[in-house]
């Protein structure tokens, strides 16, 4: 694949050379598809079809995801977390909402997380049910980084079964044709 840039999206191109100079020295890629149609595609410093993890990225995603299963009854956001993951048990009154708007107490895990761990849904989950809250549940907001998504894959796997990654794929990604993943396929 090679840069594309559709004439509606010229502005688009000049933010991302700007962005490459000044913020993005070891590379970067950004495409927009409409309709299956690619309206804007570049990359400097890497492949346009490189697998990149996202990170925060990926929590509209989940926040998708659960939202579909709290329409289907399978998920109450006033519940308590502990009701899908036992491993929150120690925070006895941190609900869903609580955990899925950065206002758990919980915006990362004790202690260094090496990246091998990172990976490791059921290190991390260890690791996270260790962790004391800075806050009490349903206090001041702290963006929650790290833990977010641990509480959401925790939440969909309790509710489907399945991995969050494949929940979104088989709830979202494959019926409305979007071309993202949770984890690698």
């Amino acid at each position: 694949m090679e840069d594309f840039v559709d004439n509606r999206l010229t502005n688009v191109s000049d933010k991302f050379d700007k962005i490459v100079q000044e913020d993005s020295p070891n590379g970067v890629a950004f495409s927009v598809r409409q309709n299956g149609k690619i309206l804007f595609s570049r990359a400097s410093g890497m492949k346009h079809d490189a697998l990149l993890p996202i990170f925060s990225g990926t929590k509209g995603l989940m926040a998708g995801t659960i939202a579909l299963l709290v329409d289907r009854g399978l998920v109450n956001y006033s519940d308590p977390l502990h009701k899908y993951w036992k491993g929150a048990e120690a925070w006895p009154d941190l609900t869903v909402e609580m955990a899925l708007s950065h206002r758990s107490g919980l915006p990362h895990t004790e202690g260094l997380t090496d990246s091998d761990n990172t990976w490791d849904s059921d290190a991390m989950l260890l690791k996270l049910a260790q962790t004391k809250q800075l806050v009490p549940s349903g206090g001041r907001m702290a963006y929650q980084w790290l833990t977010l998504g641990w509480f959401a894959h925790a939440i969909i796997k309790s509710a489907t079964g399945k991995s969050a990654g494949v929940a979104f794929r088989e709830l979202i990604g494959d019926p409305y044709q979007i071309d993202a993943y949770v984890g690698v396929p």
